[in-house]
């Protein structure tokens, strides 16, 4: 039963990951050959952060439409500027 639970918890987890990356991805999409602000970054990001506290900043990125390094800035900046930080369960936006 624990088994079968813990499971069904995960695939419950990606699944609303995947929708967060979904809607992240059409703005990814719609950004690719243009700038985009950092405020609509920063809110898709945080977006995606929420529905996927466990995500890097590779990840991020990719889902983003940006680079793997790109989405690690984001994460950083985000730290830093104190609104997500790392706990034991990933990433907690502020």
């Amino acid at each position: 039963d624990e088994v079968a639970d813990e499971k069904r918890r995960k695939r419950e987890e990606r699944m609303s990951a995947k929708s967060a990356r979904s809607q992240a991805q059409k703005i990814g999409k719609a950004a690719q050959n243009s700038r985009v602000p950092k405020r609509e970054w920063r809110k898709s990001a945080l977006d995606v952060l929420q529905e996927d506290p466990r995500i890097t900043g590779a990840e991020l990125g990719r889902i983003l439409g940006a680079s793997p390094r790109t989405g690690q800035n984001i994460l950083n900046e985000l730290q830093q500027s104190g609104i997500i930080h790392r706990n034991g369960e990933g990433w907690k936006v502020n």
